[in-house]
């Protein structure tokens, strides 16, 4: 464990937010640390309980594909919604899908298409990272 590693450890046990959303990218990425998506996860789940909204964020993929944590749907939406209700473009959009799929939620896609709405209002246009491409939108929507 490098140095840094280890302050940002004790920082985190501590209960510091940032702390904690940086040694989950590190146990994401692999930098300075073994690559552990389990304590990834612990780290970013306690920064997105404090109410990070990029962690909520991150949960919430987490949950949707069973990332470090069991998948759950029902848990990223959850998680998604908390971090659009603080203006994460990316969480709504998702939330959108959620909508789209009936996946956690039932289908609705008046909602859906509510939260594609207010996705684009917070400008996440060309912000949508490359997985979310593979996510086909159906004839309805487009």
């Amino acid at each position: 464990m490098t140095e840094a590693a280890t302050m940002l450890t004790e920082a985190a046990q501590q209960g510091h937010m940032l702390a904690q959303l940086w040694l989950a990218e590190l146990y994401e990425s692999g930098h300075g640390l073994a690559v552990d998506l389990t304590q990834g996860f612990r780290w970013m789940h306690a920064a997105a309980v404090q109410g990070h909204a990029d962690a909520q964020y991150e949960v919430g993929l987490a949950f949707e594909h069973g990332r470090g944590t069991n998948q759950s749907y029902a848990k990223a939406f959850e998680f998604y919604h908390r971090a659009s209700l603080q203006g994460n473009p990316l969480a709504t959009y998702s939330v959108g899908l959620l909508y789209e799929s009936g996946c956690g939620v039932d289908a609705d896609p008046a909602k859906a298409i509510e939260w594609y709405a207010i996705s684009a209002s917070q400008d996440a246009r060309g912000g949508l990272p490359c997985w979310r491409s593979e996510r086909s939108f159906t004839a309805e929507f487009v």
